[in-house]
């Protein structure tokens, strides 16, 4: 967390050898600094494609295979694995056969193209382990990586003013869904029961997180704080389980993305070709 608050500035690509050729880590893993790189990496080079719906589940890669259009029935997914990868689908369940029951189109009832996912494998056999986003949606929905389909609860944050979802983060210990909206608003819930369990709000913007559109929620490896980005530069650190807001910082130009690495407690801040740590 005192990464964050030390700001410092680089452009990524012109600092990414020597980002490779670090040696001092402060008691981290190579390997997990690595990864690091490697999930900043994939988000400069366009980790999410909106256009085409397009995503990867796997985290470790600098360059995604297997990466298929995330749009009509399903989601589908790749699961790492080298040789042995495997393609699959997160499948709506009888699209056409529901369609006909409601008496609309098919495309009425599909999900749009997916704009943010997050996954956990530590409740993968329990509950519902995967939450995604979709363009122009209101809700998230989550579901069954175990059997790959479409779970039993929709996750609908802030009823009284719905806007898009854009961000989502699940918790380490696997038991709750953060989602962050257009509208500024930031609200945990559930995964179990699909229920929401509080939103985070800073009483300085108006009864919301954030002013502006939240771009980006991590959550860090005990469930002690919460990572949020809204759109117009603010980063803001939360008590995860009592939601109060402990710290802000403004880092005076607009967020693309953040990308928080778990093993190491480091937060990666996204602004078209500059790296804030």
């Amino acid at each position: 967390m005192n990464r964050i608050m030390l700001g410092i500035i680089f452009p990524f690509l012109e600092y990414l050898d020597r980002f490779q050729g670090q040696t001092q880590l402060h008691k981290s893993k190579p390997s997990d600094f690595r990864v690091a790189i490697e999930e900043v990496f994939l988000v400069e080079h366009g980790f999410f494609d909106t256009s085409r719906g397009t995503m990867q589940l796997s985290r470790t890669e600098v360059n995604p295979v297997g990466v298929e259009e995330a749009t009509g029935f399903g989601i589908p997914v790749s699961e790492p694995g080298g040789e042995d990868r495997q393609s699959r689908e997160l499948s709506q369940r009888h699209v056409t056969k529901r369609a006909k029951k409601l008496r609309v189109k098919e495309k009425e009832i599909k999900l749009k193209p997916v704009i943010a996912i997050d996954f956990a494998e530590i409740r993968e056999r329990d509950w519902c382990n995967v939450v995604t986003c979709h363009m122009d949606t209101a809700q998230a929905y989550v579901w069954r990586l175990q059997n790959f389909v479409l779970g039993e609860h929709i996750l609908k944050p802030c009823p009284e003013n719905q806007t898009p979802v854009k961000a989502c983060a699940i918790s380490a210990c696997g038991n709750f869904a953060v989602l962050g909206t257009a509208g500024g608003w930031i609200e945990r819930f559930n995964l179990q029961s699909g229920i929401s369990r509080g939103s985070y709000v800073d009483l300085s913007e108006r009864s919301c997180a954030h002013v502006g559109e939240v771009v980006g929620v991590a959550c860090d490896s005990t469930n002690t704080l919460m990572i949020s980005a809204g759109y117009h530069g603010d980063i803001k650190v939360w008590d995860f389980k009592d939601r109060g807001l402990k710290s802000r910082w403004e880092i005076g130009c607009a967020v693309a993305k953040i990308v928080y690495h778990r093993s190491n407690g480091a937060a990666y801040i996204i602004n078209f070709g500059l790296l804030f740590i």
